[in-house]
């Protein structure tokens, strides 16, 4: 080769290099925010008058928190460490880095605008997808060029057979994209929306987070361990066995919920069969260790660590799928920890196992024990309190000494207390750790790019082996068939169903609000003394300070609900749009809080509001004393409204 051809091969991958500083820089001054905002949250569980304004209480700053982990720091920093990647993996220039840096200013504009509007209290009701409509075509367009560039790249690949680590990086990318749409447009009322909403939740989690951390962990571990990787045959089952099971778990947390009973049998199946990609993933990464490295190489424990957390989605989803077991855990803390295990813990960590490898950081072991420690603590937390407190929900049915709801609820909260506690100290840890590593990225003057070797010339393609457009389609038949099973046959199988008397009188909000609800509706809630476009108006205040992340609206047909009255079935919900059947108990649910004592007059109501330790010391519930006289009435004409 002559010299011209050897410094050009050096200098593939430099123009990428520019991109990924620039990437990771952004993403963690989101992390910075994601980290601060956990920590506030989890002192507010504890201390719920803390900080308490409308910018800084709970149900708001519960959306900047997943918004600014999952679309600030993760998207941008694993799009970021699949530029740095793809030119090493394939040996080709990164191509149309314009297109790139643009769909950087487009996820980040779209994604800090996106968290200034839901802390204003302009968000959509929709759990992970709450900005306005026109900051998610921002984020949409943003990684649509992501998807393009590092497809345009696998394209280009020089090297004769593609790495398992692109098979990942160019099928999350565009599986990413899919859960976006489903997420954001919201084709969809009541029950299906609901369906829609937790198949994207799923999607974005489990078929972004995960395959493009995977992919990473792939590149660096053998790498790090300067050991090859144990089976390229494993590794690749373990990729179409991830691609054809986490594509269908995505009702994991839909267990008892207002839809077929099918879709419950084919989620339990699919959290059994999550299994085989978790299993093989893992045995084939710590396969390819050689462990007398581990100790000197701060990046390889982090990526290790990471692993480590992937692993632990074998017990967390299953423990939410199967009936017997979701009847004591849903709506507990137990679901929170879906989100901490995969973002924080495994998709965090592996980023911060890359960015390692790229600055030198002296704090490296300390960082670990902090993020690392900092997220067990807080899992371990959350399966802990979740059992009991779902446990004590469930005895009550049998005991007949409590209800889980009003006073009752008491027995609830004195459960958790004590791991609220421990819950904030586990943030103040993990907080330290994030903020200082990304401190030490955004002041890092020297970065350690690695050079882009020559293709292997002496690999000879397997029969078997696909190429990018072969895997940006399949990727797309799997996640498309999984939507069309999970999400549209539910959907055109109820398409003749009628609204309930529930639906009709008390639930059909949009009539309220323009002066067109049914006689059934006009006559109970004269009868209750409200009015229609007060209640609809109060539901705008319930979704804008995100009253749904504390406060389910879904009875169940288990144990644990019996005497919260009647279950909640689709036809009661057919007309909401966005569905509030919540996902979390942090107080009690509230799906017929009108005909109970107390919340069932408004002026209780209102008074409970503005300060909700005056009659109830032990409610962890924020005071909403900031509303005006006006909103709180409204508030509280919604909440007198639910029958």
């Amino acid at each position: 080769m002559t010299e011209q051809g050897v410094e050009a091969e050096i200098n593939v991958g430099k123009n990428a290099d520019v991109i990924v500083r620039a990437h990771l820089q952004v993403a963690v001054a989101f992390l910075i925010i994601g980290a601060v905002t956990g920590l506030l949250l989890a002192l507010q569980l504890s201390a719920p008058d803390f900080l308490n304004t409308g910018l800084l209480s709970f149900g708001r700053l519960m959306p900047v928190f997943t918004g600014s982990l999952l679309f600030g720091w993760l998207t941008i920093a694993l799009i970021g460490a699949i530029y740095y990647l793809m030119p090493r993996l394939t040996g080709a220039e990164l191509q149309s880095p314009l297109l790139a840096r643009a769909g950087l200013l487009l996820v980040a504009g779209g994604t800090g605008g996106g968290l200034v509007a839901t802390a204003l209290g302009n968000g959509q009701g929709r759990v992970l997808f709450e900005f306005p409509w026109y900051f998610d075509v921002a984020v949409i367009a943003g990684v649509t060029a992501a998807a393009i560039v590092v497809t345009r790249t696998a394209l280009a690949h020089r090297e004769p057979r593609l790495y398992i680590s692109v098979y990942y990086f160019v099928a999350g990318l565009w599986w990413l994209l899919f859960a976006l749409v489903v997420g954001v447009l919201g084709f969809f009322q009541g029950t299906d929306l609901a369906l829609s909403n937790r198949f994207a939740e799923a999607g974005f989690l489990f078929m972004w987070v995960l395959p493009a951390g995977i992919g990473i962990a792939y590149y660096l571990i053998p790498k790090l361990a300067d050991s090859p990787l144990f089976s390229e045959r494993l590794a690749v089952i373990g990729f179409w066995a991830h691609a054809g099971t986490f594509s269908w778990v995505g009702m994991y947390s839909f267990t008892f919920g207002p839809g077929a009973d099918w879709l419950e049998t084919i989620t339990g199946v699919f959290a059994i069969a999550v299994l085989i990609p978790i299993m093989t993933t893992v045995a084939s990464l710590l396969l390819s260790v050689d462990w007398s490295n581990v100790r000197s190489s701060p990046p390889l424990k982090l990526a290790l660590a990471g692993t480590f957390f992937f692993a632990l989605l074998a017990i967390q989803i299953p423990a939410m799928a199967f009936r017997s077991s979701s009847t004591i855990l849903q709506f507990t803390s137990w679901a929170e920890a879906t989100f901490v295990i995969t973002a924080i813990g495994a998709g965090t960590l592996w980023v911060m196992a890359l960015a390692h490898s790229l600055v030198e950081q002296r704090e490296a072991d300390a960082q670990l024990v902090l993020v690392g420690g900092g997220s067990l603590l807080l899992v371990g937390t959350m399966w802990l309190g979740g059992l009991l407190s779902g446990f004590t929900m469930a005895s009550a049915s049998s005991s007949q000494e409590f209800v889980n709801f009003g006073e009752g609820f008491v027995n609830v909260i004195a459960q958790v207390n004590e791991f609220n506690t421990v819950r904030w100290i586990a943030w103040a840890v993990l907080a330290l750790g994030t903020v200082v590593f990304a401190l030490r990225i955004l002041t890092a003057r020297s970065w350690r790019f690695e050079p882009v070797l020559p293709p292997s010339q002496e690999v000879v393609p397997a029969p078997g082996d696909l190429q990018p457009p072969q895997i940006v389609v399949a990727a797309a038949l799997v996640m498309g068939l999984a939507f069309l099973v999970l999400v549209v046959t539910p959907a055109l199988d109820a398409s003749d169903e009628q609204a309930s008397l529930l639906a009709v009188s008390s639930r059909d909000y949009d009539s309220f609000a323009d002066g067109t609800e049914a006689e059934q509706a006009r006559a109970l809630l004269a009868g209750l003394g409200l009015d229609a476009a007060t209640v609809a108006a109060g539901r705008e205040v319930y979704l804008s300070e995100g009253c749904f992340y504390c406060h389910t609206q879904q009875v169940r047909a288990n144990v644990t609900d019996v005497g919260l009255g009647a279950v909640t079935k689709r036809q009661d919900i057919i007309f909401e749009n966005p569905v509030v059947l919540g996902r979390l108990r942090i107080g009690p649910d509230l799906a017929h809080a009108g005909v109970r004592e107390q919340t069932n007059d408004v002026a209780w109501v209102k008074d409970h509001l503005s300060d909700p330790r005056q009659n109830r010391g032990w409610s962890v519930m924020p005071s909403y004393d900031y509303l005006t006289e006006a909103e709180l009435e409204e508030l509280a004409q919604y909440i007198v409204s639910l029958q």
